[in-house]
């Protein structure tokens, strides 16, 4: 899942870049809602790999990732999922390295993964979704009321660059202290012309 970069390699080195965008929006006890963006820039390398900049949201949701040299994948999981465990250690001063292990865990032992269809641009393409749901089995989470129904989905398809067509983390508290949702869904791409470095967000394009 991790290397979910594929459609990235129908990239030739030498040719214009590809942004692809995404859009992001939350609905939070704490924050309220919020739509944003977070724009991918590839640029392939006669190697194979990939150099990477991500622009990940805006203004004062802005997370400032480093670009990623000779990439192989798609690192728009690893950022959401980052970013998201630092929301978790904001709102429950809970260890980031604690959450962060459940969730690798379990990808490993807990991942339930069923075929499924999309419709995109009027027609049926087969996706995978992903379904997590890392402190549910846990005995710590006890200390953080709403965590153990947490639960993240991953929806894959190689019809979309990259192939994460959606990333959604929900955590539904009953008791309201730690009420959470968040949605990532691809929305297009775009070419990028540039020698070197991330170019202009789509937006000014």
């Amino acid at each position: 899942m991790f290397r979910g970069g594929q459609r990235y390699s129908s990239l030739e080195p030498g040719t214009d870049r590809l942004v692809a965008r995404e859009a992001a929006a939350a609905n939070a006890d704490d924050a309220g809602s919020y739509t944003d963006r977070v724009d991918i820039d590839v640029r392939p390398r006669a190697d194979g790999g990939k150099d990477v900049w991500t622009d990940f949201l805006s203004a004062e949701r802005h997370v400032p990732f480093p670009p990623l040299m000779d990439f192989h994948g798609n690192p728009v999981v690893m950022f959401f999922l980052e970013r998201d465990v630092g929301e978790m250690h904001r709102l429950t001063g809970g260890a980031a390295t604690y959450f962060r292990n459940r969730i690798r865990q379990a990808f490993v032992d807990q991942a339930q993964v069923t075929a499924i269809e999309l419709q995109r641009d009027g027609k049926a393409v087969p996706a995978t979704e992903i379904t997590l749901t890392p402190f549910a089995q846990d005995q710590h989470v006890a200390v953080f009321p709403g965590l153990a129904e947490k639960r993240y989905r991953f929806v894959l398809s190689e019809s979309v660059p990259g192939r994460i067509v959606e990333i959604r983390s929900e955590a539904p508290s009953k008791t309201g202290q730690f009420s959470t949702t968040e949605t990532m869904t691809f929305v297009g791409e775009a070419p990028c012309t540039g020698d070197i470095g991330p170019c202009a967000p789509v937006s000014q394009q």
